[in-house]
C-alpha cells in the first residue's frame, strides 16, 4: 500500500536521521572534480540525445522536490553582494553525492567559490503516526549561516560520525568543524551577538533506540510503536524532545540554552509551501506574516498581516491577497508588504503583489508560470531559486520594477547541450468539475499529424519536468525515445471544500466512493482523450506511472480504465491486509477515515480497488520498483497478480526509503521504466546486458498470460457449448 506522502507530510515533522543509518560510500576526489559547474562552455551547434545519466548527475541545490520547504536553500550575504549555498551532485559509481559549500557573487559571468568539500548526505527523518526517527530518502536542505561581517559561513556538515556545525571561510581559506557533539545536531542558529550559536539535538531518540535494542534480549512487545512495513522492530514514540545547547564561539565551552535562545532558534520562517500545506508565521514576529485570520475550514484562507504603529494587527481582505504563501516581508520603506500567491488556473502561476499599508490597494509586480521554490528579498528586488519546464532549478534575480527575471546563477550550464521535448500547457475541466492542468511533453524530433505512444507522470507538474513526484520517471529520457509524455498537475483534493477541519475529515470526504480517486482519474482522462482527438496521441499505448498518492492512482486506473496499456509504480497496493502491514497506530488512522477493519467483511468496497481480489480484471501489466520498507505491502497484490498469470514484476531495492535517495538506484529504476514501456507500447527490447535479461522475462510473462488467456476463452466456449 503507497503512502500519501502529502498526508504523511502533513501530519508529520522533519529532523535530521540517525548517523547509524546514514554513512554512504565516499566519493573520490576524482568523482567530486566536476561538482563545481564549468565557468565557460563552447557552444554545441548540435544537441545531443539525453540519456539517464543527464538526469542523475545534474547538480542539485535542496532536495530534488522541495520536500522540505520551510527551509532556505540559499542565504544572502550582509552586503547583499553573494549567496552561500549548497551544491550536490551524485555519483553513480560510488553509489554516494559529492557535496560542497559554495560563495555565489551575484554578478554576471562571475565564478562560484566553493569554500568546503565533502562530507555524507544528510537525511532527513520523519516524525508522524506517533513514532519519531522514521528515516526518508530526502535530503536535508543544508542552510547556510553568514557571520554579521560577511567573512565565515556556518552550516550543518557530517563526515563519518555526528553531524556538526562547521565554519568556513568565505574566501576559501578553509574550514573546520566548531561543535563536537556526541550525536547529531539537527539545526541552529548564530545568535545576534555573533559570539555564539545555540543548536538542537536528540538525545532522547538515541536513549529511546537503546531501551529498545535492551527490550530485545525479552522479546520485542507489539503494540502502537509497530509499524512492520517499515522495520522488524518497534520504532521509538512520537514527541520525543529536543535539547538545546549554547556554544560559545571563542572558547568551544558549552551550556544550556536558556529560554530566549531556545525561542530563538525554534522561531518559524515563512517559506514557499507545498501544494497541500500552509506555513504560518505568527502575529509576534516581526515585520510582517501569513494568517488564517481565524478560520477553520481547510484549506485556510491565507493573508498577509502586519501590526500597525498603534500595535493592532492589519489584515489583507481584498481578493488578491487570497491564496497568499511566503515569503511575505516590508520593504525598506516599511509602508508596504510583499508577499507571493497561488493563481490562475488551478494556481498553476504565481504572482507577487504589493499591499500599500497607507490607501489598502493591492498590486500585482510579476506573474509566472515558472517555480519559484525559495524567494528572499534582495534590497527592492527577489531573488530565488527558480524552475522552470525545461530548466533545472537555478537562481534567478526578480526585478519587480520592470516584471522581469534573469539568472544569476545556473549550475548545470550543460543540460542546455542535451535535446529536450517541447512543452505546452493544458489546462482541463474534469467530472467533479475542479480545475486541472498538464504538462504535454513534445517527442523529440516531433512530427505533425504522427500520433505517438503516451507516458503519463503524476502528481505535480510545477517546475523543471524531470521525473515526477519522487523523481522515479524520467520525462525527457522517455521524450527522447520517442514518447509524447503528459505530465498531471492533480486537482484541488475533493476533501478540500472549505467545511473540514482536519486532515481525518479531509481524508473521509476524499474517500467516500473513491471520489478523489476518481476526480484524479478524470483529470488524466479527459487530458489524454483530448490529445487522442488531436491526433497526438495513439490511444493503443499509454503507459501510465506513480509514487505515493499517484500509485493509488494507478492501482484504481487497473480496475477502472480502459485506457491504459502498461504501467509502473514505486509500490503498492491498498488490499485487505494493510491493517497488519502498516500496524496499530496507521491502522486506526486508516479506519478512522472510512478504510475498513481487517476483521470486515467489505467487500462491496475491496471489488472497487483491490488487485489481490479482482487480479483477473486487472487490465494492464504492472511494474514494480519498491523499497525495501515497503515491499510487504505489496505482496498480497503481487502474488495475486502472479497466481492469475497477469504480467507483474517487481523489484525491491536495499535500504531505500518512500522516495528513494541512492543514485545506483535511481539510474536503474530510471532505466527500466523505459525498457519496460519500450517492451509493451513498442514491442522494443533493450540491446544486452541485464536490461535485455529483465525483457526476456516479461517475454515470459506475456507468453504466460496469452496461454492462460487461451485457456480461459477455451473453458467459456466449452460451456457455453454445454449449456446449449
Amino acid at each position: 500500500m503507497p503512502i500519501n506522502i502529502a498526508l504523511l507530510l502533513a501530519s508529520s515533522s522533519m529532523a535530521l536521521s540517525p548517523t547509524e543509518a546514514q554513512i554512504d560510500q565516499q566519493t573520490t576526489p576524482t568523482e567530486c572534480a566536476s561538482l563545481a559547474p564549468p565557468s565557460s562552455l563552447i557552444p554545441n551547434e548540435h544537441r545531443r540525445a539525453l540519456n539517464a545519466e543527464d538526469l542523475v548527475h545534474l547538480r542539485d541545490i535542496g532536495p530534488a522536490n522541495n520536500e522540505l520547504p520551510e527551509s532556505s536553500l540559499f542565504t544572502i550575504s550582509p552586503d547583499g553582494r553573494s549567496v552561500a549555498l549548497q551544491l550536490r551532485r551524485a555519483s553513480v559509481n560510488t553509489n554516494s553525492y559529492c557535496l560542497g559549500m559554495f560563495v555565489v557573487p551575484l554578478q554576471a559571468g562571475a565564478t562560484p567559490r566553493a569554500i568546503d568539500v565533502g562530507g555524507n548526505l544528510i537525511r532527513a527523518t520523519l516524525d508522524g503516526f506517533g513514532k519519531s526517527g522514521m528515516p526518508s530518502g530526502v535530503p536535508l536542505p543544508i542552510t547556510p549561516q553568514w557571520s554579521s561581517d560577511g567573512k565565515s559561513i556556518l552550516f550543518l556538515k557530517r563526515e563519518n560520525g555526528p553531524t556538526q556545525v562547521w565554519m568556513a571561510r568565505a574566501d576559501g581559506s578553509g574550514s573546520h568543524a566548531l561543535t563536537n557533539s556526541p550525536i547529531d545536531v539537527e539545526a541552529f542558529l548564530l545568535l545576534a551577538d555573533g559570539t555564539s550559536l545555540v543548536y538542537s539535538s536528540r538525545p532522547a531518540l538515541i536513549q529511546a533506540r537503546a531501551a529498545i535494542d535492551a527490550e530485545g534480549r525479552t522479546g520485542y512487545h507489539y503494540d502502537d510503536r509497530y509499524s512492520p512495513v517499515l522495520s522488524d522492530r518497534p520504532i521509538p514514540k512520537g514527541g520525543l524532545p529536543f535539547a538545546f545547547t549554547t556554544f560559545d564561539l571563542a572558547s568551544g565551552n558549552t551550556r544550556p540554552a536558556n529560554e530566549a535562545e531556545r525561542a530563538a532558534l525554534d522561531a518559524p520562517a515563512p517559506r514557499s509551501p507545498r501544494e497541500d500545506e500552509t506555513v504560518l508565521r505568527e502575529p509576534g514576529s516581526p515585520d510582517a506574516w501569513l494568517s488564517t485570520m481565524g478560520s477553520t475550514g481547510l484549506p485556510p484562507d491565507t493573508r498577509p498581516a502586519t501590526r500597525a504603529r498603534n500595535g493592532s494587527v492589519m489584515h489583507c481582505l481584498v481578493d488578491s491577497c487570497a491564496n497568499a504563501i511566503g515569503p511575505v516581508w516590508k520593504p525598506q520603506a516599511g509602508k508596504s508588504v510583499r508577499f507571493l500567491r497561488r493563481e490562475g488556473w488551478a494556481n498553476s502561476l504565481t504572482g507577487v503583489y504589493e499591499w500599500n499599508l497607507t490607501t489598502g490597494h493591492v498590486k500585482r509586480l510579476y506573474q509566472t508560470q515558472d517555480y519559484l521554490v525559495d524567494c528572499q528579498p534582495l534590497g527592492d528586488d527577489l531573488l530565488c531559486a527558480r524552475e522552470q519546464s525545461l530548466v533545472p532549478r537555478h537562481l534567478a534575480h526578480i526585478d519587480l520594477k520592470r516584471s522581469r527575471a534573469e539568472t544569476v546563477f545556473d549550475p548545470n550550464p550543460e543540460f542546455t547541450d542535451v535535446s529536450l521535448g517541447r512543452v505546452e500547457r493544458i489546462n482541463s475541466l474534469n467530472s467533479q468539475g475542479l480545475q486541472s492542468y498538464a504538462d504535454l511533453v513534445y517527442p523529440v524530433n516531433y512530427q505533425p499529424g504522427r500520433a505517438y505512444p503516451t507516458i503519463v507522470v503524476q502528481y505535480i507538474s510545477r517546475g523543471f519536468l524531470r521525473g515526477g513526484t519522487g523523481d522515479e520517471f524520467p520525462i525527457q529520457l522517455y521524450a527522447n525515445a520517442g514518447y509524447a509524455v503528459l505530465s498531471v498537475n492533480k486537482p484541488r483534493s475533493v476533501g478540500y471544500d472549505g467545511s473540514a477541519k482536519t486532515a481525518d475529515e479531509v481524508n473521509a470526504k476524499n474517500f467516500v466512493g473513491f471520489t478523489e480517486r476518481r476526480s484524479i482519474l478524470s483529470s488524466i482522462e479527459v487530458a489524454l482523450k483530448d490529445l487522442i482527438q488531436r491526433g497526438m496521441v495513439n490511444q493503443k499505448h499509454i503507459g501510465i506511472t506513480g509514487l505515493s498518492d499517484g500509485s493509488s492512482t494507478v492501482q484504481f486506473a487497473a480496475l477502472h480504465s480502459d485506457l491504459f496499456t502498461a504501467g509502473a509504480v514505486a509500490s503498492c497496493c491498498w488490499d485487505t491486509s494493510q491493517d497488519a502491514i502498516f500496524g496499530p497506530e496507521t491502522a486506526a488512522m486508516l479506519n478512522r477515515i472510512g478504510w475498513p477493519k481487517f476483521i470486515d467483511d467489505n467487500r462491496a468496497l475491496w471489488s472497487k480497488v483491490s488487485l489481490a481480489q479482482n487480479p483477473r480484471k486487472m487490465r494492464f501489466p504492472l511494474l514494480l520498483n519498491s523499497p525495501d520498507d515497503e515491499y510487504l505491502s505489496t505482496l498480497q497484490g503481487y502474488t495475486a497478480l502472479r497466481q492469475a498469470d497477469m504480467p507483474v514484476d517487481m523489484f525491491v531495492f536495499p535500504d531505500e526509503h518512500h522516495i528513494k535517495w541512492q543514485p545506483a538506484h535511481r539510474l536503474a529504476v530510471y532505466e527500466r521504466s523505459l525498457d519496460w514501456f519500450n517492451f509493451w507500447l513498442k514491442r522494443e527490447l533493450p540491446d544486452g546486458g541485464r536490461r535485455l535479461a529483465e525483457a526476456q522475462f516479461w517475454e515470459k510473462l506475456r507468453d504466460r498470460q496469452d496461454r492462460a488467456s487461451g485457456a480461459m476463452s477455451r473453458t467459456h466456449s466449452t460451456l457455453e457449448a454445454e449449456g446449449g
